[in-house]
């Protein structure tokens, strides 16, 4: 549908992606447009190519995407840790022996804590313009991010 509207020049998916189809960052490879299995809302699944903004928001709009449930969907943290559902590797914050801590230490209290921290928040919209410069195929990228180097 995408293809079929003014402005629209291509709808480009993994398949489209000559080699390496993830990027490396912090140790960990994440795909550039998801191939075959979507586990978070707003994971990239295409890229619409327009020759304006306007057009390729129109584009995005009608792109047709068809989901199934997963079989094992997990919402909670309660239920991940149950079915022992992790991002790995694994992290963990220690500090000296723990369970010799607890043990040793005059008083230990339990319950449970809920907090909305998370390892990385987000300091500005994340947007890039490229705009093709000479003959060569050559790119002048400006980009709004923390870390260029991890962005290519």
């Amino acid at each position: 549908e995408a293809l079929k509207l003014p402005g629209v020049v291509d709808v480009i998916t993994t398949k489209d992606i000559p080699g390496k189809k993830f990027r490396t960052m912090l140790g960990y490879d994440e795909e550039l447009l998801v191939e075959d299995e979507v586990t978070c809302v707003g994971q990239m699944v295409c890229a619409v190519v327009a020759d304006s903004k306007a057009h390729a928001k129109r584009g995005a709009a009608a792109v047709k995407i068809s989901y199934e449930d997963l079989q094992d969907r997990i919402f909670t943290i309660e239920e991940a840790i149950e079915k022992e559902s992790f991002f790995l590797p694994k992290r963990l914050i220690e500090r000296g022996d723990v369970e010799k801590g607890l043990r040793e230490a005059e008083q230990v209290y339990e319950g449970e804590i809920r907090i909305g921290g998370q390892e990385h928040f987000y300091l500005e919209t994340q947007s890039f313009l490229v705009i093709p410069v000479g003959e060569e195929k050559e790119m002048k990228v400006y980009l709004s991010t923390q870390h260029p180097t991890f962005t290519q």
